[in-house]
C-alpha cells in the first residue's frame, strides 16, 4: 500500500518519522495518522518526497524497484504528471468493483489492488469513481434492503460534507452497521443515525468514533 511505503521511508533514511514529516511539510502528523489508520495519504505527498530525498518515487507508487535510488527520483516532467500515474495505479481496473467483507471493511483503502479482491462489472459505477461493493448483513434498512444485500459505496474521507438523508455504512468500535444519517440535535460533532425498521432505536453518534464512512450510492437485493 503506498501509505505503508511511505511509512517504511524515515527508517531508510535514517531518521524519524516526525522528522521526515517536517521535512515535508506535513502537519498534525498527517503520516502517522494515516498509518494507524490504514487510510491514504495526498499524491502531492509523493511529489514532496520524491523532491526532498533520493528516493524512487516509481516505487512509492508501485512498489517496484528499490526504494532508495538516487538516480532514479522523478524527473520534473515525471513530477507534474504524478498525480496522473497515483489515479491510475489506485483506480486500476476502475470499471470493476471490488466486493470487501464486512471484516475487511475496516482495513480497505482505495490504494489497494482490485486483484486482492473478487471483483464484478456493475453498469453505471466504476471503481474510479470509488465504488466498491459490501455485502451487509444486517436488516436494519428493511422493509427497502433485506439483510445480505449488496451495497455499491462510495467511502467518504470529509464528513463535512456529508449527504443528509442517505444511507451510509458506518465502521466503529461497535462494529460495521447500515444507518440513515441526519443533523444530530447535539451539534456538529454528532450525527442521528436513523434505521428504516423500527425494531432498531435510533441514536446519536459521535463523528470521531466513526473510523470509516461510506456512502450508499445503489444496492442489489435478492427476493
Amino acid at each position: 500500500m503506498i501509505t505503508q511505503r511511505l511509512g517504511q521511508l524515515p527508517e531508510l533514511l535514517g531518521i524519524t518519522i516526525a522528522e521526515f514529516e517536517r521535512e515535508l511539510g506535513m502537519s498534525g502528523g498527517v503520516l502517522r495518522k494515516a498509518l494507524i489508520k490504514k487510510s491514504h495519504v495526498s499524491s502531492k505527498w509523493i511529489v514532496v518526497a520524491s523532491e526532498k530525498f533520493p528516493i524512487s518515487g516509481n516505487w512509492i507508487v508501485t512498489g517496484e524497484g528499490e526504494p532508495l535510488l538516487s538516480n532514479d527520483p522523478f524527473s520534473k516532467g515525471e513530477v507534474k504528471e504524478l498525480d496522473s500515474l497515483y489515479k491510475i495505479m489506485t483506480i486500476s481496473g476502475e470499471h470493476e468493483l471490488p466486493l470487501i467483507s464486512q471484516n475487511d471493511l475496516l482495513d480497505y483503502d482505495p490504494s489497494m489492488n482490485v486483484s486482492e479482491f473478487t471483483t464484478y462489472k456493475i453498469p453505471d459505477f466504476s471503481r474510479g469513481n470509488g465504488h466498491i461493493l459490501v455485502r451487509i448483513n444486517e436488516d436494519s434498512m428493511q422493509p427497502k434492503y433485506k439483510s445480505g444485500s449488496l451495497f455499491i459505496s462510495k467511502m467518504i474521507e470529509d464528513t463535512n460534507v456529508i449527504q443528509w438523508g442517505k444511507i451510509f455504512v458506518l465502521c466503529t468500535s461497535s462494529g460495521i452497521m447500515l444507518r440513515r444519517l441526519l443533523p444530530s440535535d447535539q451539534g456538529e460533532a454528532f450525527v442521528s443515525c436513523i434505521a428504516d425498521n423500527k425494531d432498531y432505536p435510533s441514536f446519536d453518534l459521535k463523528l470521531n468514533e466513526i473510523a470509516k464512512l461510506f456512502m450508499v450510492v445503489g444496492a442489489i437485493s435478492f427476493e
